[in-house]
């Protein structure tokens, strides 16, 4: 399954983070400036369920997906 999010922001990233941690192909879509800084170091989500680091696809243009 591939999973297309528009917009990175709380929500968006938590989502995101966990169906890709769960084997999903995730994009998240968001700024130039977000998506770059995501693609370089993942996202990191700590919550009461634990710390997790998370590699996830990101771009600028929804035309890459």
């Amino acid at each position: 399954m591939k999973v297309v999010i528009m917009g990175s922001g709380s929500m968006g990233s938590l989502f995101g983070g966990f169906l890709a941690k769960s084997g999903v192909d995730v994009t998240l879509i968001d700024k130039k400036t977000i998506t770059d800084t995501i693609r370089k170091r993942g996202l990191e989500i700590t919550g009461v369920s634990g710390h997790y680091h998370i590699k996830v696809k990101a771009t600028h243009n929804p035309s890459e997906v």
